[in-house]
């Protein structure tokens, strides 16, 4: 298993371009412990536990994944708000992040929650300009929700 921290020093030999990820997406805030399974394609992708007040996305395919508010603050901004339900919908805030198309065989590397995270052949990882966390984004969602800058 590739750690974190060696994830980002392969994508940092590896040629990236600038992207801002963009869309409006549903959401719910967890009321309780539960782990959230991200699901594409029929493969589970990552697993994460969503905590009390944590975010619980919806992607652009479907798929579920969690963050906590501090990520949610910093990387949406709701559009729409149930107060009873705890749901809505939330546009991206649009900031710059760099790209690399991964052309090698699967590899399984920790995610920066903590969980197994894999990318196959011809999918995308994708990192803050800061280089502090890398993330693999399946090719498809990736064009869905990514654009060059």
């Amino acid at each position: 298993m590739i750690s974190q921290q060696e994830m980002i020093e392969i994508f940092k030999t590896l040629a990236t371009i600038k992207v801002v990820k963009s869309g409006v997406f549903q959401f719910v805030i967890s009321t309780m412990e539960v782990p959230i399974e991200t699901i594409i394609n029929g493969q589970i992708e990552t697993t994460n536990v969503a905590k009390p007040g944590d975010y619980v996305m919806k992607g652009a395919r479907g798929e579920y994944y969690v963050l906590t508010p501090k990520q949610f603050e910093k990387n949406y901004q709701v559009v729409e708000f149930d107060e009873e339900f705890q749901i809505g919908r939330a546009a991206v805030i649009p900031q710059e992040r760099l790209a690399a198309h991964w052309d090698g065989d699967t590899i399984f590397f920790t995610a920066i929650w903590g969980e197994d995270m894999v990318c196959h052949k011809g999918d995308f990882l994708v990192a803050l300009e800061d280089l502090s966390e890398v993330y693999r984004v399946e090719k498809e969602v990736f064009f869905k929700t990514y654009e060059s800058v």
